[in-house]
């Protein structure tokens, strides 16, 4: 038997048509509501993420401009680079100097004579460098060594597996001894050279040789490589000597071409010398970087306000508001930044700068965006640079001159705090027994190459010392 299910029976009406008619009716308006609500929410999830993503930006601006040391951030200048450039720390001072470069630092360095190869057989048995100052005589001639006693005495054991000359090069190498090896071949044959690893007269060599053929001194075997007041077996190819050179009048010697304790807070890099040259040195603060600093919160801030005017705007034509309009949150982190960029910072109300109006920022009163007067700041922080840091960086007072205020970490919150001393720290120290002279050598090998400390019931980890034989 045949049963009809879709229509009415008796009325001849489709119901389960109209049914899904009256129902997908009523469901779409609802559906278009929630629909429109997500892709409001969605809209407004996103504004927030740019916002956020703004603010990123401006609090990375700032934490620049809130360091105490960026604000001593100094620049260095030279009338001649060829011949000294310079860097300078926070702590240096502004000024010039004026600087004659007589005589650069080098490292000392000796060759071996010519060989057919560097696969070559020079001998075996053991080296010994020693590191020390040379004495010369009129002709330039080594005459005399004395030993540094702050050096280590490296020793290394040439045998068959390292006995040709480029076996001797990598084996110098291998060791660190303080001595760089290389083999140059200056038409004539493979050379063997031996630089000092640090320039400076108290950085010279001495090579001494215990040769296994016997003879430590003739020109054959291993000791071809000897080099002391026994055997100069070794060509002198460069002396050991110091930088020499005048800052202000004032004649400095230094080991090396970096000078660094002669100006304070400046590093002096010597390139070349320039006896009868006067080279003028500038140090400055570095306005361009932190008129850059400044010009990059600028930006940032403006993104902000660009943003905020954006979703928070109003189309009168659609009567339709954006999607963050009206949102207190947005509105009460907008009137902080307003306040601070307008308001005396507390602390400077009597300083000759008070708030970012005085040091070339204005806020236009319609956009709120913000504009740099770049010549107007560089002439407050060329006359204020202090005053300048303060009203950026977390800055801190006490009320004893014996307490310093030193910095303080971001997390740190502003107040007062008490802070008292019951005793400063000191410094303990322990003195060993007097070593009653070095005629022979103090050895340290597998047996008295370690040792630990022990501080007030704390012992240190394993101290290794390195093994050697040192006089």
């Amino acid at each position: 038997m045949a049963t009809i299910t879709s229509l009415g029976i008796g009325s001849g009406l489709d119901v389960q048509n109209i049914v899904t008619s009256l129902v997908e009716a009523e469901r779409k308006p609802a559906e278009a509501r929630i629909q429109r609500q997500e892709e409001r929410i969605q809209a407004q999830l996103s504004a927030f993420g740019q916002l956020k993503s703004d603010l990123g930006g401006m609090r990375d601006a700032l934490a620049k401009l809130k360091s105490p040391i960026f604000w001593q951030r100094h620049q260095t200048t030279s009338s001649n680079d060829s011949v000294v450039t310079a860097t300078a720390s926070a702590v240096a001072k502004e000024g010039q100097y004026q600087v004659k470069v007589r005589q650069i630092a080098q490292a000392h360095a000796v060759a071996t004579g010519a060989f057919d190869s560097v696969d070559d057989v020079v001998g075996e048995g053991e080296i010994t460098i020693r590191f020390g100052t040379w004495s010369y005589d009129t002709d330039g001639n080594p005459t005399g060594f004395t030993a540094d006693p702050t050096a280590s005495v490296q020793s290394l054991t040439i045998d068959v597996s390292n006995n040709t000359l480029a076996g001797l090069r990598d084996a110098i190498n291998d060791a660190n001894a303080g001595v760089r090896a290389s083999i140059v071949n200056d038409g004539s044959g493979y050379r063997l050279v031996l630089t000092s690893s640090e320039t400076g007269e108290a950085r010279a060599l001495e090579i001494s040789v215990s040769d296994g053929d016997g003879n430590d001194t003739d020109a054959a075997g291993l000791s071809r490589l000897a080099f002391n007041g026994a055997a100069f077996n070794l060509t002198q190819t460069l002396a050991g000597r110091d930088a020499i050179l005048e800052v202000d009048g004032l004649t400095v010697t230094s080991s090396t071409n970096l000078v660094t304790e002669v100006i304070d807070g400046v590093t002096l890099n010597l390139k070349s010398a320039a006896p009868d040259s006067t080279v003028t040195l500038g140090v400055s603060l570095d306005e361009e970087a932190i008129t850059e600093a400044l010009k990059s919160f600028v930006e940032a801030y403006n993104q902000f306000r660009s943003h905020v005017a954006e979703f928070t705007a109003f189309d009168e034509d659609a009567q339709q508001g954006a999607v963050l309009l009206g949102d207190s949150t947005v509105r009460s982190v907008s009137n902080q930044l307003r306040r601070m960029v307008g308001q005396v910072v507390p602390g400077l109300e009597n300083a000759p700068i008070r708030s970012l109006a005085d040091i070339g920022l204005s806020s236009d009163k319609d956009t709120g965006q913000l504009s740099l007067d770049e010549s107007r700041f560089k002439e407050m922080l060329h006359q204020h640079p202090e005053e300048m840091k303060a009203l950026f960086a977390t800055r801190g007072t006490t009320t004893d001159a014996q307490v310093r205020y030193f910095g303080a970490q971001p997390e740190t919150r502003a107040g007062t705090y008490a802070v008292e001393v019951d005793q400063l720290a000191t410094q303990g120290f322990f003195a060993g027994a007097s070593v009653p002279d070095f005629s022979t050598p103090l050895v340290i090998d597998g047996n008295n190459d370690e040792f630990v400390v022990d501080v007030d019931g704390v012992r240190s980890g394993t101290i290794q010392l390195t093994q050697g034989s040192y006089a």
